[in-house]
């Protein structure tokens, strides 16, 4: 073997090598980053649910809490007992909510609001005004927060008193 042939092939001998060294790196860092990618999705559609749940429970507490004042003030009925059992219900959700899954999930902002709400519960211990504004403002956090970790913007809300009281989140 001459020593051009026997230079050449130790050239391919090296450069096979070091493309297979180099292309096993650069998937042993595409595996981490998808890895990495998959796990905070994960992180996010578990915010994103556990964001949906204490939504609707905060709005059959409020729906009920609105009936409560449609009676008090002689403006319509009040809840029924299905209403105040499903109030009941949402109000063990909100709690439960807090205390177990939430803390895994929410922003500082977030647990601060669900704070101010959780203040108002019983639905009674608030004023109808105070309890508008605090489940409003938990709303819109909710809203903020899944805006900030998805990096989407949301329409802009056409309800006057809650786009008011998302803008002042900003």
């Amino acid at each position: 073997m001459s020593e051009n042939a026997w230079t050449y092939a130790k050239t391919m001998q090296s450069i096979t090598v070091a493309t297979a060294f180099f292309g096993v790196l650069f998937g042993l860092v595409q595996y981490r980053q998808n890895s990495e990618n998959e796990f905070r999705r994960q992180q996010y559609l578990d915010r994103l649910e556990h964001y949906k749940v204490v939504a609707e429970a905060v709005s059959v507490l409020y729906k009920v809490r609105e009936r409560y004042d449609d009676e008090s003030t002689g403006e319509g009925r009040g809840p029924t007992k299905i209403e105040l059992d499903a109030a009941a219900a949402e109000e063990d959700t909100f709690w439960r909510m807090y205390w177990g899954k939430m803390f895994l999930v929410e922003s500082k902002q977030v647990e601060t609001l669900m704070i101010n709400l959780g203040e108002c519960l019983p639905l009674n211990s608030c004023t109808r005004e105070d309890h508008k504004k605090r489940h409003k403002a938990l709303l819109c956090g909710l809203r903020k927060d899944l805006s900030g970790t998805w990096k989407i913007e949301f329409e802009e809300i056409k309800d006057d008193f809650l786009s008011t009281s998302c803008a002042t989140l900003k």
